[in-house]
């Protein structure tokens, strides 16, 4: 087999389109590809620092499908494979128009999703391509293209067809927002397998179209513990004293995306686990994405518009939960003034109320709910809020590729890269710290990766700060003294998400980089 080396763009070959590519997983995608140019030659082109073991499955691709064909190999950069993909994708169109055509390419993708272990499916539509990425383990990552024409004859078949009545407009209309829910059974491997997906299209300036689907599996089981989702030894006695109290509200802030739905799950899970059923657990959520077990899980996304004035449907949702004589009420989110007032009202007549919010650390929930509508005397009554909770996911770096600080910081790195490494060396310096093995204990992502993981990455963990308010720290948010409320805390051991993080950096190895991104920068330690 002949071998050639690409060592910049100009040297790539014209081709028609890439062949055999539906057959490939994204491992596989990322690893190599095979086009075909128009005098038939066709062209394997292998990333330079992909694992042994894809790059012996190209070979075998090659020779089981590819016999008697001419076939010239190369080898690249992953950034050269990219733009090869790139050029053979808008060289070529799939024309898909029936709809059990459609119905086929979609279901591809969503299975090719899941054995990725997406979260998320993206579709990016721009005038000349349409590109198709994952989230998987919070990172967004290409997995290939389509011509715009074969995608807009996707979504439009997502929306109109397949999406459930009721979740959705009329039609679609790629310049309006619009969200929908799709209700799939597949074929995974032998197995049937029933997801949701909850779909969000935006259109973009100047002429683009993003489309989100959450990929949500209804027969997902929760496997983890509140110990290894990632929260401290004492994080976990906290929220175990949360889930003792008899009543009062957890609240759990964080963006979207940040765990805050698989944190409630496991803390319900755990309460009709240690009670033995004895409690009725409620929940309303849009929609579920967990089955707990032994609660009864209202699913909001069975009919998301209602006519004009009728009642709001989260508000009536609530209102139909605590007329079934919950013990326990779980919230997927609290919206406004009316719903706050009714999860006042819960609280208040006695049950325990689990719901999320939007804010950005645990000090800030207080005032996030007053600007939700909850009254400042009700808050700060004694046993009204149990526990505020902020959490976030950090990428976990692969055990096998991490590179380590001592070898890190010898490489060539751009001027981001370079100021966290400057942080963490004056971070190494603060008396905390002094103590640890940064050189050795502080890892940073293999971006090749290995043919263990994901370009360097193996999951993600919570990172996480608490608050039980003390009778003092509510005193401080009555007068609206943050600062003060801030340093009881602290003084009472109050950790911050970043300090947190940077703990969890030594402890599982976490990239430096990623903490920074998802907690804030390290010179808030220093």
């Amino acid at each position: 087999m002949e071998h050639n080396v690409f060592r910049s763009a100009e040297d790539l070959p014209v081709v028609d389109h890439l062949i055999i590519d539906d057959e490939l997983s994204i491992d596989e995608q990322a690893a190599f590809c095979f086009a075909q140019a128009k005098d038939g030659r066709v062209y394997c082109i292998i990333n330079n620092s992909a694992a042994e073991v894809l790059k012996k499955r190209a070979q075998t691709l090659r020779n089981f499908n590819l016999e008697g064909r001419e076939v010239v190999t190369y080898y690249t950069s992953p950034e050269l494979l990219s733009i090869f993909r790139d050029q053979a994708y808008q060289d070529s169109e799939v024309e898909i128009t029936s709809e059990s055509e459609l119905d086929k390419k979609f279901t591809e993708i969503l299975i090719q999703s899941v054995r990725a272990g997406a979260s998320d499916i993206h579709f990016e539509i721009y005038p000349d391509r349409a590109d198709i990425k994952f989230r998987i383990h919070g990172l967004i990552y290409k997995i290939g293209e389509l011509d715009t024409r074969t995608v807009n004859r996707l979504v439009n078949y997502v929306y109109n067809v397949a999406a459930a009545e009721g979740s959705k407009d009329t039609q679609f209309n790629p310049e309006e927002m619009q969200d929908a829910l799709l209700d799939r059974i597949v074929d995974l491997d032998g197995q049937k397998r029933h997801f949701k997906l909850r779909l969000q299209t935006a259109p973009c300036y100047p002429n683009a179209l993003t489309i989100v689907l959450r990929v949500l599996p209804v027969d997902s089981q929760l496997k983890a513990s509140l110990l290894t989702l990632g929260y401290s030894d004492e994080q976990v006695v906290m929220l175990k004293r949360a889930q003792l109290r008899p009543t009062g509200a957890t609240i759990i802030a964080g963006t979207t995306g940040s765990g805050k739905s698989t944190t409630l799950a496991t803390l319900l899970t755990e309460i009709y686990s240690h009670t033995r059923g004895s409690k009725k657990i409620l929940t309303t959520e849009d929609p579920p994405e967990y089955a707990i077990p032994g609660a009864n899980q209202i699913n909001l996304s069975t009919k998301k518009s209602v006519e004009s004035g009728d009642e709001n449907l989260f508000v009536k949702s609530i209102k139909v939960a605590m007329r079934c004589d919950p013990d326990i009420i779980m919230v997927g989110e609290v919206r406004d003034k009316q719903s706050s007032n009714l999860l006042s009202s819960a609280v208040l007549s006695g049950h325990q109320v689990f719901t999320t919010v939007h804010a950005s650390s645990a000090l800030s929930i207080y005032n996030r709910l007053l600007n939700l509508g909850f009254e400042s005397h009700v808050l700060i009554a004694p046993n009204f809020l149990s526990l505020l909770v902020y959490q976030t996911l950090v990428p976990i770096n692969c055990a096998l590729c991490a590179i380590p600080y001592s070898e890190f910081k010898k490489l060539e790195h751009d001027e981001f890269t370079k100021a966290t490494l400057l942080r963490l060396e004056k971070l190494s310096q603060i008396a905390e710290y002094q103590s640890r093995d940064f050189e050795h204990g502080v890892k940073f992502h293999n971006q090749q990766g290995c043919n263990k993981c994901r370009k360097g990455i193996s999951g993600r963990t919570v990172v996480a700060e608490m608050l039980e308010p003390t009778s003092e720290i509510l005193s401080a948010f009555r007068e609206t003294d943050y600062d003060r409320a801030e340093r009881l805390w602290q003084e009472n051991g109050g950790r911050t998400v970043l300090q947190h993080a940077v703990d969890r950096m030594f402890d599982i190895s976490l990239d430096p980089r990623f903490i920074e991104d998802r907690c804030g920068l390290l010179d808030a330690l220093i």
